[in-house]
């Protein structure tokens, strides 16, 4: 769900109203006569909550969250790629029965090919947490671990969710907090 995903506000909040107005709008895009489809790619560093994101999206929307192995994809023959590309992309349309909200993540959005980044809508860059958001990180999985919100001097300075996570998992499995 949205309450499991910590991301600044304004990010949170803009991720959250694409996905709700696309599905307010299925008339318009009938009268228009565009395929009721929307892609979102979300970029950044790994650990920093993008595969998180995109489940909290589908759940949100009551959609199936499919995983989609992008380097599992390339081809090594001239034109491999792209038939495996549009392949992925007719089973993703059968699946979601014309009805489609897509949410995909990537390290470096330099590692896909432009036919593929023709096909979303919006791209948000996830970027490492600042202060206030890995704070936030601690409160959710001390709280999560049942550990003593106690801030030791952690230099949590560059972490991403994902390490902050695996440390408070540690301490949980330590017996310590």
């Amino acid at each position: 769900t949205w309450d499991s995903v910590v991301l600044p506000e304004a990010m949170r909040n803009r991720i959250e109203r694409t996905a709700n107005t696309f599905f307010r709008s299925e008339e318009v895009y009938k009268q228009l006569g565009i395929p009721w489809k929307l892609g979102d790619l979300l970029v950044g560093p790994p650990g920093t909550g993008k595969s998180m994101l995109a489940k909290a999206a589908g759940n949100e929307a009551n959609a199936p969250c499919l995983s989609l192995d992008i380097n599992g994809i390339k081809g090594s023959l001239v034109g491999e790629s792209e038939m495996n590309c549009r392949n992925a992309f007719k089973v993703i349309d059968s699946v979601g029965g014309g009805r489609i909200l897509m949410v995909a993540t990537c390290n470096s959005i330099q590692a896909l090919s432009p036919e593929l980044r023709s096909r979303f809508m919006d791209t948000f860059y996830i970027d490492l947490p600042g202060p206030e958001a890995r704070a936030a990180m601690w409160r959710q999985y001390c709280k999560e671990y049942g550990l003593k919100q106690k801030r030791a001097e952690i230099n949590d300075h560059g972490w991403t969710g994902r390490e902050i996570k695996s440390c408070c998992r540690k301490a949980y499995l330590r017996g310590t907090s």
